[in-house]
């Protein structure tokens, strides 16, 4: 989309001292391909399978810590829009889609990992992909990210309480995007409706993920959500 993503500023740029990171994001990604198909056949299973494999017993080459090693996830925004348009009833499959993600999280932790960033879906609803599907797509849209977000939120609620020693961070990107795309001039957009992956003053870097101005952004207020993680 243009250029550097949240996580790249995030780490080289809105941070205190040195900075690894290990991305295992792909384009494209779902949670789990039993109930939503990913675009290049790699799921947040998949992910976290690779870690636990290569990285979970910290090995010499990566020697990471719990007490300061930030396990972020950021992923469903491809599980809805794979899905919105589906029949049937919606919250009970965002339950499913859930209960699938946090099954993930708690191998997560019982690996170690005790400091945890969730970051909910975005209101991609309003990207010019869906809003050439028409304002039916966007509706239908809006109100399985909205049901989604919500139930997100309470499952990190009972997360954080039924793991005491476990600390976790929270962005709201939906509120984020929104801001934006409501006031884009306050932000230094000129366009939030149609897209283009050099010009900085498009928001959306491409029909579906905006530019890189807007991760900068991102990962502008990420930083300040995390003014008390330990790096």
């Amino acid at each position: 989309t243009g250029g550097p993503y949240w996580i790249d500023y995030l780490t080289t740029t809105y941070n205190q001292s040195l900075t690894l990171t290990y991305n295992f994001a792909v384009v494209g990604s779902t949670i789990n391909a039993s109930l939503v198909r990913p675009l290049l056949g790699v799921t947040l299973e998949d992910q976290v399978r690779t870690y636990l494999h290569k990285f979970s017993d910290k090995p010499p080459s990566t020697p990471w810590k719990s007490s300061n090693t930030l396990f972020s996830i950021w992923i469903s925004i491809n599980d809805i829009g794979r899905s919105y348009f589906n029949p049937g009833d919606r919250d009970a499959f965002s339950d499913l889609l859930l209960d699938s993600y946090f099954n993930l999280v708690e191998q997560l932790v019982s690996s170690r990992a005790r400091l945890f960033y969730f970051i909910n879906v975005p209101p991609v609803n309003r990207s010019p992909l869906v809003r050439a599907r028409g304002v039916e797509s966007q509706d239908t849209e809006r109100a399985v990210i909205q049901g989604y977000n919500d139930k997100l939120l309470t499952r990190i609620t009972n997360f954080g309480q039924n793991h005491p020693d476990v600390r976790t961070w929270f962005w709201d990107s939906h509120a984020a995007f929104t801001a934006i795309l409501d006031d884009p001039a306050r932000y230094g957009f000129r366009d939030v409706t149609s897209w283009n992956p050099i010009d900085p003053a498009y928001f959306w870097g491409n029909d579906y993920h905006p530019g890189s101005t807007a991760h900068k952004i991102f990962a502008q207020e990420m930083r300040n959500s995390l003014q008390d993680f330990p790096w």
